[in-house]
């Protein structure tokens, strides 16, 4: 109830926003209008609407503009996330593999953008995968290795180690395959009182390599 009463008065300023605020400034109202249509309406076209619009406005943000809050170019990169994840629901695949290339393209040398790429390269091999170009799929996380040390828990990196087992096992890598189901049990066996209960979830992805390459 809350969020669709914000939401409400959200679409009442459009009208007066749309010629008065700036362009950062309505890619946060677009995009907060987005998630009350998406998860309290169920109204996933409208909520991809919003996030085309604010996508758009995106688009107008000179790279070297100071109107956001932290550099435009890691803030259009998080906005293209966010609206690739939108396609996705949509089933706009194509669109969506186009904006994740840009947004990668445009991050390439901002400095700090490890976060953003993460979550980019994270999309575009979910999106691989969903398409079953699974090797794609698999060298995409591999692209993600350099970055997760540093940047993922202790649970984001063994379940990057154990999807990619899956991935290889799908694109018939069975070696590579096998070797990453090693290396997910070897972190969650180093990890395992960090990981707490949460243990058993890399196995599961693990269990389904291994019957994928038939060493199960």
């Amino acid at each position: 109830e809350e969020a669709l009463a914000v939401e409400k008065e959200l679409k009442a300023l459009l009208p007066r926003a749309e010629r008065r605020l700036r362009d950062a400034d309505l890619v946060l109202l677009h995009t907060a209008l987005a998630y009350p249509e998406e998860a309290c309406e169920l109204d996933s076209a409208a909520s991809l609407r919003s996030m085309e619009k604010a996508y758009a406005y995106g688009q107008k943000i000179p790279n070297d503009s100071l109107e956001t809050d932290y550099p435009a170019r890691l803030f259009k990169g998080v906005l293209a996330a966010n609206y690739v994840s939108s396609l996705r629901d949509g089933q706009r695949v194509t669109e969506a593999r186009r904006v994740l290339a840009e947004a990668l393209e445009l991050i390439d040398e901002e400095p700090d953008a490890g976060p953003v790429r993460i979550a980019l390269l994270r999309l575009r091999s979910t999106v691989e995968a969903e398409e079953r170009d699974y090797a794609a799929s698999a060298a995409t996380l591999k692209e993600l290795l350099p970055l997760a040390s540093e940047s993922l828990s202790p649970m984001e990196l063994v379940r990057l180690h154990s999807v990619l087992a899956v991935r290889l096992a799908s694109a018939g890598l069975s070696e590579q395959a096998l070797a990453e189901i090693q290396e997910a049990a070897r972190i969650t066996e180093e990890q395992r009182a960090e990981l707490g209960q949460a243990a058993h979830i890399p196995y599961i992805d693990t269990a389904v390599a291994a019957a994928l390459i038939g060493e199960w």
